[in-house]
């Protein structure tokens, strides 16, 4: 009966579990290598197990262990006959041979049986030539050791590679946070600069205007001071006048610098700080109905500055104890208005900067760099609407 491959895995298994106590100082496979290169004379101690047992008048006999099988040659301490038997596992010494004159390779020199198998003898021996047949085939170039350091270069790439992922994330994770603050900086910068260049317009639209005013009044009061008293004292009241409407103007770029109302997440909430200052015992009721984000800094400033300075116009001149406001988007126009229950005024004959009043021009000169317009609707003890429309 020929031998399997399921034959020399069950004996090579065999040979790992019982040898497992002791080194193996070399496989069958090495021997191998050592015929094939014609190693004359190297000596290898081998742990296998027995194939094809020596027999009497027989020339070699066969061993194997999971890296492959190999013939022993007949040598003049041949073991005796019947002494080694198929299934012991041994310890081998052999002497590789020159395959010119002995074509199996490798001669047999001296061993002992560690192990006995007796299940393995069952059935009878294959012939020599059916051995040999088997020697001739070239064995798997996958052995155990190559599979080993196969698995282990895999398992190790493997790790290589997580390791590489991970410290490009960590690597990612930091630059994405290290551009998150450069990008809230140069945001934050680029805020402050904007806040300060408003401020600035607004000194200079408002405050640095009436200076300029008051200059020429003064200028004015001079000349007429011998020639014509009456007008000089006019220059003067004038003057006084613009003064005051300036202190009005600087004490709101001072309230602008303080005040937080662009932060609000609404209109609403944002009106309601801008006016509270000022409101005092005054009911105020207010439908804004535009979102905050809808709005940009300028036009939302813009929309408060305007709200303050006609709800202070209804307290301290038209005498109201109730305001309303409201507003909505109309299409790409923001509309809004501020009613109140005052003492009114007629429309066509208020006074202007030529009467020290620069409130409602100063509205609207603010409206002109929204394409904007104001509309008044008032009547004497009916109180007063007024109408904002802009871009």
């Amino acid at each position: 009966m020929k031998f399997s491959t399921s034959v020399f895995a069950l004996t090579a298994a065999i040979a790992a579990a019982t040898w497992a106590s002791d080194e193996i100082p070399g496989r069958v496979a090495d021997v191998q290598d050592a015929i094939s290169r014609n190693a004359l004379g190297s000596v290898y101690e081998l742990a296998v197990r027995v194939t094809y047992p020596p027999h009497k008048g027989g020339s070699f006999f066969a061993v194997a262990d999971d890296t492959g099988m190999i013939a022993i040659r007949r040598s003049f301490d041949w073991p005796e006959d019947g002494k080694i038997k198929r299934g012991d596992l041994l310890r081998l010494q052999c002497e590789i041979a020159d395959t010119a004159t002995s074509p199996i390779g490798a001669y047999y020199r001296e061993s002992s049986v560690l192990a006995r198998d007796k299940s393995v003898r069952a059935g009878a021996l294959p012939s020599e030539e059916e051995v040999l047949s088997m020697l001739e085939q070239k064995p798997s170039w996958w052995t155990s050791q190559r599979i080993f350091i196969a698995i282990t270069a895999v398992s190790v790439l493997l790790l290589l590679t997580l390791t590489w992922n991970m410290s490009l994330r960590v690597l990612v994770n930091r630059r994405s946070r290290e551009l998150l603050r450069e990008k809230v900086a140069r945001l934050g910068s680029t805020l402050r600069i904007d806040e300060r260049t408003r401020l600035a317009v607004e000194l200079h639209d408002s405050v640095a205007q009436n200076l300029s005013g008051v200059s020429l009044q003064v200028d004015a009061a001079l000349r007429n001071e011998r020639l014509n008293p009456e007008k000089a004292r006019a220059n003067l009241v004038l003057a006084s006048a613009i003064l005051k409407s300036s202190r009005e103007e600087l004490r709101n770029c001072l309230w602008d610098l303080r005040c937080r109302a662009l932060d609000e997440p609404d209109m609403e909430g944002a009106i309601r700080q801008t006016l509270r200052p000022i409101l005092n015992d005054v009911e105020l009721e207010i439908r804004f109905n535009v979102p905050r984000k809808k709005l940009s800094d300028n036009t939302a400033h813009a929309v408060l500055r305007i709200i303050r300075e006609l709800v202070s116009n209804s307290i301290k001149h038209g005498k109201a104890t109730k305001i309303a406001i409201a507003g909505a988007l109309d299409g790409e126009r923001l509309k809004f208005s501020v009613s109140d229950n005052g003492c009114g005024f007629d429309a066509a004959k208020s006074p202007g900067p030529a009467d020290g009043h620069f409130g409602l021009a100063g509205i609207r000169e603010r409206l002109r760099g929204f394409a904007g317009a104001m509309h008044i609707e008032s009547q004497n003890e009916k109180g007063t609407r007024t109408v904002i429309s802009m871009s």
